[in-house]
């Protein structure tokens, strides 16, 4: 029998979510889907620090996933990766124009994160951190995808017994992970070497790269990735101002570069202060108060072992209330800041998981629960057919959840809409084993 553990915890506007795997006799595995929040950093901090796996003897983080950069989704990665083994840490590719767009928009005069989003490979690489390789994820869709098709995640193959997956990890230990997905290794030296013309720091012992369709794999848990490139599914005159932004913080680089006074070199120059007050002016010149788009890692995880024949039993735990669920239905699907209010981006997205959907259990909300990011009016939508829905967000926040969001999901039966913020906790327990 395993018992897998899921918790949004109470921390306000941003994310922390954590899940831990057992048998009968230990904890097996854990994971981390993004550790921030925009509200008092005292919620998050409360929340890493009792969290179990940080004051277990043997402290081991399996898998963490990094969604995006926005501050209120990565403040309280330096506390979560302190003083702990992590195996894997898995990020969304942003390129250094990106990181730079999302720093300026933080306003954060925080260093820690000044350092994390200038380089986050040397970041991630130096003291302080104990991890084992950092996987880049590179978005797929139609505008900067190597592969030049659209990727569609690797359809399930034949199931595999029980016994099957006890035997492997049994041979294999707890450490074992597969890409079973096809990875075509020449794109990825391709990106590899795209990286390492941006950061020259990026080291192969380190860093791995990855393309969609991307999943990774242990005998007893699985995840499958997908993100969007920053262009995909955006509209023509965003696609124009990008390509505007682009050409003018390359202009400022190389006139910044023949002045010696201004110390500036190399591009990550541009993340210090003097030089950051002078990209907001460009940006606002040609974007006004408009935000660019950026871009989210989604994950769908669940127990690897196939389903047929095995009790799946399901407890959530909210509030003071204990809702119970025998499904076949298991599996969740994190969505981060994902943008799906187009009919390119919705469609991307459902083509990419069609295999996966009918599995889903509970659906965290895109951003969450913003109006402007959910596909209203789109008959193709399959965004409002899952049993559960959970929205992070901060209490109080005027636009999250959104309204017309909440009165859509209220409609929808039968499901639970599930609200966590820092006064609500929202954990679930999924118990896997024989009949």
């Amino acid at each position: 029998m395993y018992k897998g553990d899921f918790i949004f915890h109470p921390i306000g506007q941003g994310c922390f979510y954590t899940g831990e795997l057992f048998n009968d006799k230990e904890r097996v595995f854990s994971f981390v889907y993004d550790c921030g929040t925009n509200s008092e950093q005292s919620y998050l901090g409360d929340a890493i620090a009792g969290w179990p796996v940080k004051t277990a003897e043997e402290k081991m983080i399996n898998v963490c996933i990094i969604s995006h950069f926005h501050r209120d989704h990565v403040s309280g990665i330096p506390q979560l990766l302190k003083d702990i083994r992590c195996d894997r840490l898995v990020i969304p590719y942003y390129d250094p124009f990106q990181r730079l767009m999302v720093y300026l928009r933080s306003d954060s005069d925080d260093d820690e994160y000044r350092r994390m989003m200038q380089d986050p490979y040397a970041y991630f690489s130096g003291e302080g951190f104990n991890i084992g390789q950092i996987i880049v994820v590179l978005g797929g869709g139609t505008a900067t995808n190597l592969q030049e098709r659209i990727p569609i995640a690797p359809v399930p193959k034949e199931d595999r017994s029980f016994d099957t997956e006890q035997a492997e990890l049994t041979k294999a230990g707890n450490e074992h992970y597969r890409d079973d997905d096809g990875q075509d290794e020449y794109l990825n030296q391709q990106f590899f070497a795209q990286l390492k013309s941006e950061d020259e720091s990026i080291s192969s012992e380190r860093v791995t790269v990855r393309h969609l369709p991307y999943q990774l794999r242990t005998p007893f848990y699985k995840f499958l990735f997908y993100t969007l490139s920053e262009e995909d599914g955006s509209d023509a005159d965003l696609k124009l101002k990008t390509a505007a932004l682009r050409k003018a913080v390359d202009d400022h680089l190389d006139n910044a570069r023949r002045d010696a006074s201004s110390g500036v070199k190399t591009f990550q120059d541009l993340f210090n202060a003097k030089q950051i007050k002078e990209i907001a002016r460009i940006y606002k010149r040609i974007f006004g108060a408009a935000k660019l788009n950026g871009t989210s890692l989604a994950v769908f995880h669940r127990f690897a072992m196939d389903p047929g024949g095995y009790e799946i039993f399901q407890r959530h735990h909210f509030g003071l209330r204990h809702l119970y669920r025998v499904d076949r239905k298991h599996a969740t699907l994190m969505t981060g800041d994902l943008e799906l209010n187009t009919s390119e981006k919705l469609k991307l997205f459902q083509d990419y998981y069609h295999a996966y959907l009918d599995e889903v259990a509970y659906f965290q909300v895109m951003h969450h629960g913003s109006d402007k990011n959910w596909p209203f009016g789109i008959p193709e939508s399959k965004l409002h057919t899952f049993p559960a829905y959970v929205i992070n967000h901060g209490a109080g926040r005027k636009h999250h959840p959104g309204p017309e969001v909440t009165k859509l999901l209220r409609s929808v039966n039968p499901h639970h809409t599930l609200l966590n913020n820092e006064l609500t906790l929202f954990s679930y327990t999924i118990f896997y084993g024989y009949r």
